[in-house]
């Protein structure tokens, strides 16, 4: 885990990340007292940016009000109420 968190914020810096930290591979908060990152919504924009021009497969399912997951036998619905107002 600690290679992986190392990895993590060199990544963030190489992207561009300048005021983000992990303190865990998940970043969720690691208690009631300790975030699992620090950052700025700048940051949280830079990684969105990097992962839509680099992975855009991953928000695919995004683009669907709602999403039938056929092995799970699961109906998602999307809750963003500007689906289908945006092209």
């Amino acid at each position: 885990d600690e290679n992986f968190i190392k990895k993590m914020n060199e990544k963030s810096i190489a992207i561009g990340m300048k005021n983000t930290i992990f303190s865990n591979v998940t970043g969720l908060d690691i208690n009631s007292k300790k975030a699992g990152s620090y950052g700025t919504s700048l940051d949280a924009n830079i990684m969105a940016v990097y992962a839509f021009e680099k992975y855009p497969e991953i928000f695919y399912s995004t683009s669907f009000p709602n999403l039938e997951l056929k092995n799970k036998k699961r109906n998602i619905k999307n809750t963003n109420i500007s689906i289908n107002r945006i092209p």
